[in-house]
C-alpha cells in the first residue's frame, strides 16, 4: 500500500511529488501521458507573475505572492533557466491609467515588492519596439519567465531520485474509496493508497468525480501562440501584458527562458479537453491584438514576414510609399502590370496572396500602418468564406483600409472561383456543381449568379462602411484568366449578376465606380486601377 498516490505529473504533480519525497513516504505518481510535462505544463507562457492581479485578501494572492517568492530558491536549487525580466502592464488611455492604480493597490496590499507606475518616456525609454500610443505602465522588477517543462523534470528526477514512483501511460479510470484507503485502477493495474492528490490538470473533475458527488466541472479554453525565431531576442525586454478591459487582458508578448520571444494567447472556450490543434482563426486573432502592443517590425515577424521587414527599412529609408495588393494565380498578370506602373513612379508594392492567410495578414498589417494605399485587387476570399470552400479570410476582410482612412482600390478578382483540396474532398453537395481540377491538390468550383449576389452585396455592405477614400473597378470582360471566352469559368450570367448587385448596392457618395470593358487582365485594365491609386494618393 501506498502512502500517497499522485494523480497526473504535470508542473503541480511533479512538485508535490518533489516534495513528498522529502519525507520517509512511500509515493507513486500516475500519468496518463507518455512522459511528465505532457499536457498544459508544456504549453505555457512560462511567467513567474509576481501577485497585483489577484485581489487582496484572497487564497490566490496569498499563494501567487508566496509562490513568486519561493519558485526562485527552487530553480537555483534545481539548475533550472530562469530569467527575472520584469514585467509592464501597458496603458493607452485614461481608462487604462485608472486600471493601473487599481492593479497597483492591489500589489501593496498583496505585498509585491518594487512595484511602480512609470511614464510614457521611461517605458520606451527601456522597450524601444513599444507602440508609441503608450502612455504609462506598471512596472514589477521582480516578474520573470521559467522553462515550466524543464522545472517539471527536474522535480520529477529529484522525487524519483528519493524513492517516489512515477508511472507513464497509466491513465486512472476509476477510484474505489474504503473505510481507511482508495483503490486506484488503471487499464492494466490496481493501486492501493491512504490518501488521493488529484494534479491531473484539465481533467481533474472526472477524477473528482471518481470519488465524489459531482460538484463542478472544468469547461476548457484553450489558446494559441507565435513562437519567434532567435534572431527577434532583441523585440522586447520585459513581459509585456496589455491593460485589462472589459473584454479580455488581450495578449502578451514576452522572451522566453531560452531568448525567443513568445506571443499570445487567445483565448477559445468551450474547446475540447483534448483540442490541440492550431488555426489560421486563432493565430491570427493573436496577431491582430498584439499590434497594440508591439511596433511594426514585430507584427512583421509574427507574420512570418521577417524578411519583408528588411524591405519595409529600405523603402522607409529611400521615403517610397508603400502599397498593399492582393493576387491570386488567375489574376497575376493584373497584379504584375500594376505593380510595374507603380514602382516605375515611385511606389513600392508589397503583394499578398489571396490565400486566406494573406488577406489576413494585409489587414492586420494596413491596421499597423505600414501602407499609405491598398491595391485590392483579387477579393476571392469572399467566395470561401460565404460558400464555403477552404480560403476564407474571415468577416473582418475589406475593413482595414476603410477603418484608417488609407486610399484603397477594391476589384473583383477571382470572385468566379470557390477553392477545394484534392477533388475526393470537394463537399458532397457540390459534386455536381463546375469543378476544374487546377491541379492534384487544388479544385475550383465556378460560383453561380445567387453565389455572386451574396458576394456583391457584402463588398458593398464593406465598402459603403469606409471612412477612406474608395475605387470599386470592375473588369466587365472577365473577373480572372478561366473567366474569358473559351475558359471553364466563362460566365455571362454569373458576372452580371455581380456588376449588377455592386451598382444597385454601392452608395456612389462614398465609393467611385469605375467600369472597364476589359477582362481583368489586360494592361488597360490593370493601369487603369494603378492610376485610380495613384490619383487618390497625390490629391
Amino acid at each position: 500500500m501506498y502512502d500517497i498516490i499522485v494523480i497526473g505529473c504535470g508542473v503541480i504533480g511533479s512538485n508535490v511529488a518533489y516534495e513528498l519525497s522529502k519525507y520517509h513516504l512511500k509515493v507513486l505518481v500516475l500519468e496518463k501521458e507518455i512522459d511528465v510535462a505532457d499536457g498544459t505544463t508544456k504549453a505555457n507562457s512560462g511567467i513567474l507573475h509576481s501577485g497585483y492581479d489577484p485581489e487582496p485578501g484572497t487564497l490566490m494572492a496569498k499563494l501567487n505572492v508566496e509562490g513568486s517568492r519561493r519558485i526562485k530558491d527552487i530553480v537555483k536549487k534545481l539548475d533550472v533557466q530562469y530569467n527575472e525580466c520584469g514585467s509592464l502592464v501597458l496603458a493607452f488611455n485614461e481608462e487604462d491609467e485608472k486600471t493601473l492604480e487599481k492593479l497597483l493597490d492591489n500589489g501593496i496590499k498583496n505585498g509585491v515588492e518594487n512595484l511602480k507606475i512609470i511614464d510614457k518616456l521611461e517605458v520606451e525609454r527601456i522597450e524601444p519596439n513599444i507602440n508609441k500610443t503608450v502612455t504609462k505602465a506598471l512596472f514589477s522588477p521582480g516578474a520573470g519567465v521559467i522553462d515550466p517543462w524543464e522545472l517539471c523534470i527536474a522535480m520529477s528526477q529529484v522525487a524519483v531520485s528519493n524513492g517516489v514512483e512515477i508511472k507513464l501511460e497509466s491513465e486512472v479510470t476509476s477510484i474505489e474509496k474504503l473505510s481507511d484507503n482508495f483503490i486506484v485502477k488503471t487499464k492494466d493495474n490496481s493501486y492501493s493508497s491512504k490518501y488521493i492528490v488529484n494534479a491531473a490538470g484539465v481533467n481533474s473533475d472526472k477524477v473528482h468525480n471518481m470519488v465524489c458527488e459531482k460538484e463542478f466541472e472544468i469547461l476548457p479554453s484553450k489558446g494559441q501562440y507565435y513562437i519567434l525565431d532567435k534572431s527577434q531576442k532583441d523585440l522586447v525586454k520585459h513581459v509585456l501584458f496589455q491593460c485589462p478591459s472589459k473584454v479580455g487582458k488581450g495578449v502578451l508578448i514576452a522572451p522566453t527562458a531560452h531568448n525567443n520571444i513568445i506571443i499570445g494567447p487567445n483565448a477559445e472556450s468551450n474547446s475540447l479537453v483534448d483540442d490541440k490543434s492550431t488555426t489560421f482563426e486563432g493565430l491570427n486573432e493573436v496577431k491582430d491584438k498584439i499590434s497594440k502592443t508591439i511596433f511594426k517590425n514585430a507584427v512583421l515577424a509574427i507574420a512570418g514576414m521577417v524578411g519583408m521587414a528588411d524591405k519595409i527599412k529600405k523603402v522607409e529609408e529611400d521615403e517610397k510609399p508603400l502599397i498593399a495588393a492582393t493576387m491570386f494565380g488567375v489574376t497575376t498578370p493584373c497584379v504584375d502590370f500594376a505593380k510595374e506602373y507603380l514602382e516605375e513612379r515611385g511606389y513600392e508594392v508589397l503583394v499578398f496572396h489571396a490565400t486566406g492567410t494573406g488577406g489576413k495578414t494585409m489587414e492586420s498589417l494596413v491596421d499597423a500602418g505600414f501602407f499609405k494605399g491598398v491595391l485590392d485587387i483579387t477579393t476571392t476570399e469572399w467566395c470561401d468564406e460565404i460558400v464555403g470552400g477552404v480560403l476564407g479570410a474571415g468577416s473582418n476582410r475589406l475593413e482595414a483600409a476603410g477603418r484608417n482612412h488609407v486610399p484603397q482600390v477594391v476589384s473583383v478578382g477571382a470572385l468566379d472561383m470557390v477553392n477545394f483540396g484534392p477533388i475526393d474532398t470537394v463537399p458532397e453537395k457540390f459534386k455536381n456543381r463546375n469543378l476544374y481540377k487546377h491541379n492534384p491538390t487544388v479544385t475550383l468550383m465556378r460560383t453561380t449568379v445567387e453565389e455572386n449576389i451574396k458576394f456583391g452585396q457584402k463588398i458593398a455592405e464593406k465598402l459603403n462602411a469606409s471612412s477612406g477614400k474608395t475605387v470599386l473597378i470592375l473588369p466587365l470582360k472577365g473577373v480572372s484568366m478561366i473567366d474569358v471566352q473559351g475558359q471553364p469559368f466563362y460566365g455571362i450570367k454569373e458576372d452580371e449578376a455581380l456588376f449588377d448587385t455592386l451598382k444597385n448596392n454601392i452608395d456612389t457618395d462614398k465609393v467611385n465606380i469605375v467600369e472597364m470593358d476589359n477582362n481583368i487582365n489586360e494592361k488597360a485594365f490593370a493601369q487603369r486601377a494603378a492610376e485610380e491609386l495613384i490619383k487618390m494618393l497625390e490629391v
